[in-house]
């Protein structure tokens, strides 16, 4: 007979702990809404970048482009990822995320290339982080140089801007 009541007291700490979990999310997400909007979308195009990291067009592009200058690393991946970037497609087209083999095949919309940007660059060694403005997203990497000197770049395909650090 104490058995069950030691299950019940078990349950009702765990739904006690679920329910305030809930409700701190709901207070989080009322105070900064766009703070946690902003994690989760990070976090899922984080995700998606970390598949198919050694596909045939992520390996041969990042050959092709690791030139010793960070510039012109930057604007061979732009050039060549800007090639299947398509802005004015139907952005409602396609609200999944595409794979590395959709993205070849068909327009893309600036998260799957911000995507295909971010394992590109990440093989080059740079770091990468997603900019979030309304309906668009863009990238931001940065990179220290053999000579410790860091490259900070902001990438909004077709263009990027980029500046060196001491």
């Amino acid at each position: 007979m104490k058995k069950p009541k030691k299950i019940n007291e078990y349950f009702m700490g765990v739904f006690y702990v679920f329910i305030s979990f809930i409700i701190l999310l709901g207070l989080v997400s009322i105070v900064f809404p766009m703070d946690l909007l902003n994690f989760v979308t990070s976090s899922t195009f984080r995700l998606a970048s970390s598949f198919e990291e050694d596909h045939w067009f992520v390996n041969n592009t990042a050959e092709f482009c690791n030139y010793p200058n960070p510039t012109d690393q930057v604007r061979c991946v732009t050039l060549m990822v800007d090639t299947y970037y398509n802005y004015s497609i139907n952005r409602t087209a396609n609200k999944n995320i595409q794979g590395t083999e959709e993205f070849l095949k068909n327009p893309s919309l600036c998260r799957d290339a911000v995507i295909m940007q971010d394992k590109i660059f990440r093989k080059l060694g740079w770091q990468t982080g997603f900019i979030f403005v309304p309906n668009h997203v863009y990238l931001s990497i940065s990179k220290k140089t053999s000579i410790g000197r860091l490259y900070y770049c902001e990438v909004d395909l077709p263009d990027f801007t980029c500046s060196r650090g001491i």
